[in-house]
């Protein structure tokens, strides 16, 4: 999971800009001895984007890590966890977001 909260554009003329954006990022995953980690991170991504033709691209981007944290990852499932709140997230096919696209 990852967020991206504030945001502050800088704009340096009418063709570059300076942003810096705040992120959270819970990432939950096998390390490599097969154990299941968690970890949270906080920080920010400073870009500076420049604009070429018509079109905002990033020109350069520094990650900076303000927060790190490990965590105990959940010893439950998912469906066990949430209970009567369904439908819980899942990957590709089964995220119930997939389903607006077959409309």
């Amino acid at each position: 999971m990852h967020q991206l909260a504030n945001i502050m554009v800088e704009f340096v003329g009418s063709a570059e800009a300076a942003i810096e954006s705040y992120f959270i990022a819970l990432q939950r995953g096998p390390d490599e001895a097969g154990k299941m980690r968690q970890m949270l991170l906080c920080g920010r991504y400073c870009d500076l984007v420049q604009k070429r033709e018509g079109e905002w691209r990033i020109l350069e981007r520094t990650v900076v890590y303000d927060w790190v944290e490990e965590q105990r990852p959940a010893t439950f499932t998912e469906a066990e966890r949430f209970g009567p709140r369904q439908p819980i997230g899942a990957p590709h096919p089964n995220d119930p977001a997939y389903k607006l696209s077959a409309l």
